[in-house]
């Protein structure tokens, strides 16, 4: 055998070994604007979302979004949702979500969430409180049903 075709064995060996690994998206943290302000998204595939749930006791505030499935009386979770959240007029932290679960710690106080989907804004207060939890929902008609 010569050097080349070892090579090709050994490139063709990692391909395929590659390839049947299940894919687990890094679940990176990020910082918001403000000072202590961390959240993180994700929660796409099974093992994702077991792996963000396993972190719920990590953060105090937890968002879900979900889109409608018109005519089967049952939500679908979504992603590449664009997000702001203020507290009064000071932006605390946006972007857009890698997943259905936005997970996020924030100081006690009261905030706004504005999340854009499909083109529809919506806008929810909440209130983060020393030492609980809160957990939120927002979701949307589904936007291919109107069509």
């Amino acid at each position: 055998m010569t050097s080349i075709d070892t090579l090709r064995r050994l490139f063709w060996g990692a391909a395929v070994a590659t390839l049947c690994v299940s894919p687990m998206a890094d679940i990176v943290e990020k910082s918001g604007a403000a000072p202590g302000a961390t959240y993180l998204s994700g929660g796409v595939g099974e093992e994702e979302m077991k792996e963000i749930r396993g972190m719920r006791s990590d953060y105090n505030t937890r968002f879900e979004f979900s889109e409608q499935v018109a005519g089967q009386g049952r939500n679908q979770w979504t992603s590449g949702v664009d997000f702001q959240i203020k507290s009064g007029d000071q932006i605390v932290v946006q972007d857009k979500t890698d997943g259905p679960v936005l997970m996020l710690n924030l100081d006690p106080g009261t905030y706004e969430i504005e999340a854009n989907y499909g083109g529809e804004t919506k806008t929810k207060r909440f209130e983060v409180r020393e030492g609980r939890t809160s957990d939120h929902h927002m979701s949307w008609r589904n936007m291919s049903s109107d069509k």
